[in-house]
């Protein structure tokens, strides 16, 4: 919670002076730090949510979307990084998807591997909860940014993991599609 409020804290600040910057972030603490919500994916996003719409009433709708987006590109790196574990020596594509199945992604939204080999799995993704949130929330023009994250996350995560995302729910498409490419260190 702090990493992120820091991020949020310098984002906002890029474009808000000081005081606005802290009243905004001290609103949305008022709004969320005691939310009831059993739904954890609400409960993760309600910050970025009340943020985004205090940013809206004091900058226009183009600089709010892109600092908000900034802040989940951000946080979603984070929180990534801390959901999937860095893969051991010698382990490959196998090992990661086992990661990706345990993880909170498989749990939230409706994730399928559709083909995998050695050096290549294919996820089909048919509903996303984060997409569904914001949808609800009425703030889709953010979606994009959640995959955003993805491919920031997956630039460092290993050198031998490429990232690739065909379609898109967040882009207006009826699924994800995601590609996993390993490629071997012996080449």
């Amino acid at each position: 919670m702090i990493d992120e409020a820091k991020i949020a804290f310098r984002e906002i600040r890029k474009k808000l002076p000081l005081t606005a910057t802290v009243v905004i972030l001290i609103k949305t603490l008022q709004k969320t730090a005691f939310n009831k919500k059993k739904d954890e994916v609400e409960k993760q996003f309600l910050p970025i949510i009340h943020i985004y719409r205090h940013l809206l009433e004091k900058i226009s709708k183009k600089e709010a979307i892109e600092v908000a987006g900034n802040i989940i590109v951000e946080c979603g790196v984070l929180d990534i990084s801390k959901s999937l574990p860095k893969l051991k020596k010698g382990e490959g594509l196998k090992e990661y998807l086992n990661l990706l199945k345990n993880s909170k992604y498989f749990r939230y939204s409706d994730y399928s591997i559709v083909e995998e080999n050695d050096e290549e799995a294919k996820i089909i993704v048919k509903r996303c909860a984060y997409c569904n949130l914001f949808n609800k929330y009425n703030i889709s023009e953010l979606s994009p940014y959640l995959c955003k994250s993805d491919e920031v996350f997956f630039e460092k995560y290993n050198p031998n993991l490429s990232f690739i995302l065909k379609k898109s729910i967040a882009k207006g498409d009826e699924f994800c599609e995601e590609i996993y490419r390993w490629r071997s260190s012996k080449a």
